[in-house]
């Protein structure tokens, strides 16, 4: 058994704690000389230390902190009468983020409780500025910060009230510290803690008991009388009456005071001991994906060892604890894997950590290296791995913000696309990581015959890869190479007239996600949600326009632009159907340009006649020149399908309905127009009618609020569907599914 903490106490100990006559002094000499402090008091914890400071301030209101810290930090805010404003942590060394407090701060805010998380320390100096500025009480939060600096400051010195715990980092059997240098708050906290009660006799002879067994549960006996005791001690008639605060809120032992001052010395080679173990577990631990806490303006003392997953911890942790490490999450309790999150509000950087967060073995003198190492080579807890496959440009910006979040969250992705059109352009301005599968053939019966070639290609950068998921939009690639590695593809469709590929590919999909409109069935494998693919890219909680884009385009102020799109028609789903004519291309831009600016994007090189209308900006700005156009004409769906959502009034040529446009029809935000010769010309009058009209684009707006108000961010649903698969695909077929948490 490698313990989570030790004490490092024995019967030695205990004997110098009996004979240690001046302790109270000298530790107060200690507190002074270390945080710089005139005045010190000692509680019977960190935890009544911080519930003290608040009652000692004279007011309640508003307590900036952060939430990626252990429950019972929390409990003397809230016991005190205040209320808590959690903010975001920083992304590097995981503590509270000064920006976000200077944001967050009211006329209620009366105090910012830096806490210290792992030995590293908040940034006390930025924090110290903002509450200044704003006359709020700093409150420093040392339970885990002892022995830690940052810029070279010790812990507890920049805090207009230092708490510090003498359990953790100092190794005692319990008690805490209040240090401060104003007098009215030192006399009111210690006048109030006159009012707690005594600890029982009971309480600190348990106390005893159990930091002595603690100190040896490498032994086997002994580790069985440790869970013996534990287990026992929960269903003592203390434990379940009183909370867990309340169970703190005592008079301080001076058997605590005297643990700490007799083992001072001990106590800082213990200190040093587990700074380099900590250290070298950091370096030798092999777990792929793993993020540590890191800040180089600080010199952690490393009280807890954190780290974050590639993927959720409490199985991790659990995995662990049965193999002989006891690892926990963000309580230090007994058999406690999880934690639930404090805080749902916007904190980007908690709600990535929190649910991977793992609390590793940090006691000193504890090699765990090894141990981990071995323990984690039993069992796969790698970062998931995902293979995108990309059959066109479109599917790159589908895909791509699913692809960001997951990389977030700690897995890694590979896209694998052909060299299409500029699908490959996209993927390399977005710095995603691709493969090729080689280049598009021309053609129905070349594209059939390339089929085992690109299989065999995607086969191979799938072994070498090592994926857990497949994602495609509906390819037999994906699903061929899934089957033959024996992991899930999870396949998206919006395209109806496209049955024949189904046959090659749908069997070899675990799941088909379509929108609500779709207008085909394909069985049990079917899960429906109300959005577009689009919506996954240009949802407003993923796009924001840029509007340079009006430079590169050469728009001048009060100057109004069209953009024109043709297409190829050598898609799978193309057989059959045929475009404009030439003959109406030119008619339809050469009028269009008398009332607007014309740009032309095509598949291939446009018709001589309008080369030089053939737009020249990045492939990764059209969205901004699609957001920022009075109108679109073309034959592609999903630049169509892109212009209703953005409220660009969209005029689409093809014989074919789809159940996406036709929805964007309904409200109002699209027209669709067959190829025959007379709706060609009633598209090319339709687009003159509208290219005439200033006020055109502006009737859009309360269509486009409508449409959006109906519909989910798609990424936020993907990326809960992939994250949580196979469990979200059983509840999504249960009746009543609630989309809300995706809006």
């Amino acid at each position: 058994m490698i313990p989570y903490y030790s004490p490092h106490f024995g019967l030695i100990d205990l004997l110098k704690t009996f004979f240690c006559f001046n302790a109270e002094a000298e530790l107060e000499e200690k507190f002074r000389k270390l945080t710089g402090k005139k005045y010190i008091l000692f509680t019977a914890s960190c935890r009544s230390a911080l519930y003290l400071a608040y009652k000692a301030i004279g007011e309640t209101g508003l307590v900036h902190t952060s939430p990626l810290t252990c429950q019972v930090a929390i409990l003397p805010i809230w016991a005190s009468g205040n209320e808590t404003s959690f903010q975001d942590v920083k992304a590097d060394d995981w503590t509270l983020d000064p920006e976000a407090v200077k944001k967050s701060i009211t006329s209620d805010s009366i105090a910012i409780q830096a806490i210290h998380l792992g030995g590293f320390l908040c940034d006390m100096p930025a924090l110290k500025a903002i509450a200044d500025e704003n006359d709020l009480v700093l409150i420093e939060d040392c339970a885990q910060g002892f022995g830690g600096t940052f810029d070279g400051v010790p812990t507890g010195v920049l805090g207009d009230i230092a708490c510090f715990t003498l359990t953790k980092n100092l190794y005692s059997l319990g008690g805490g510290v209040l240090a401060t240098d104003n007098r009215q708050w030192f006399h009111a906290a210690k006048e109030h803690q006159k009012s707690f009660p005594k600890v029982s006799f009971l309480r600190l002879s348990f106390r005893v008991l159990i930091t002595l067994l603690s100190s040896h549960r490498h032994l086997s006996v002994v580790e069985k009388l440790y869970q013996f005791f534990k287990n026992a001690s929960k269903s003592k008639s203390y434990e379940e009456q009183e909370s867990a605060l309340n169970k703190e809120l005592k008079q301080v032992p001076r058997l605590y005071l005297k643990s700490c001052a007799a083992r001072w010395d001990k106590i800082q080679k213990l200190v040093k001991i587990n700074k380099e173990t900590a250290r070298e577990t950091v370096v030798t631990l092999k777990l792929d994906g793993v993020v540590w806490q890191h800040n180089p303006r600080t010199e952690p003392s490393y009280t807890k060892l954190f780290l974050a997953l590639g993927q959720d911890s409490p199985q991790f942790i659990e995995m662990l604890n049965n193999n002989g490490v006891e690892t926990m999450h963000l309580e230090h309790k007994h058999k406690v894997y999880y934690q639930e999150k404090l805080f749902e509000g916007e904190a980007e950087n908690y709600h990535r950590l929190h649910d991977r967060m793992v609390s590793l073995p940090g006691a000193a003198a504890t090699k765990v290296s090894d141990k981990l190492n071995n323990t984690i080579g039993t069992e796969r807890f790698e970062l998931k791995r995902i293979i995108i496959e990309i059959g066109h440009p479109a599917h790159v910006h589908h895909f791509k913000n699913l692809y960001w979040e997951l990389e977030k969250r700690g897995w890694k992705g590979l896209f694998v696309s052909k060299d299409k059109e500029c699908a490959i352009d996209l993927l390399k301005s977005y710095n995603l990581p691709y493969a090729v599968l080689g280049t598009t053939k021309q053609g129905i019966v070349a594209k059939l015959l390339s089929l085992p070639g690109f299989a065999l290609r995607m086969f191979s950068i799938a072994k070498e890869f090592k994926p857990d998921v497949f994602i495609s939009r509906g390819s037999p690639l994906s699903g061929w190479s899934s089957r033959l590695l024996k992991k899930p593809h999870i396949t998206f469709t919006d395209t109806e007239n496209v049955k024949k590929m189904d046959l090659i590919s749908e069997p070899f999909a675990d799941v088909v996600l379509t929108s609500d409109v779709y207008q085909r069935e394909h069985g049990r494998k079917q899960i429906r949600y109300p959005g577009y693919h689009e919506l996954a890219y240009l949802h407003p909680n993923r796009f924001t326009p840029d509007p340079s884009v009006l430079s590169l385009l050469g728009i001048q102020e009060g100057e109004s632009y069209a953009i024109v799109r043709f297409v190829a028609w050598t898609a799978h789903h193309d057989v059959g159907l045929t475009g404009m004519a030439l003959e109406n291309k030119i008619k339809l831009v050469n009028l269009l340009s008398k009332h607007l600016k014309v740009f032309i994007s095509s598949e291939g090189e446009p018709p001589q006649e309008l080369e030089q209308y053939k737009i020249s900006i990045p492939a990764e700005r059209m969205h901004d020149a699609l957001y920022y156009a009075h109108l679109f004409v073309g034959e592609s769906a999903t630049m169509a399908s892109e212009c209703a959502v953005f409220g660009t009034p969209a005029l689409y040529m093809n014989s074919v309905r789809f159940g996406s446009t036709d929805d964007q029809i309904k409200f109002g935000l699209l027209e669709q127009f067959s190829s025959s010769p007379e709706d060609q010309e009633a598209m090319i009058k339709r687009a003159v009618e509208i290219g005439a009209d200033a006020e055109c684009k502006r009737n859009f707006v309360e269509r486009q609020r409508k449409m959006l108000g109906s519909k989910i961010d798609v990424t936020a649903f993907m990326l809960w569907f992939v994250e949580n698969y196979p469990k979200s695909r059983d509840q999504m077929r249960k009746r009543g599914f609630n989309f809300d948490s995706f809006r």
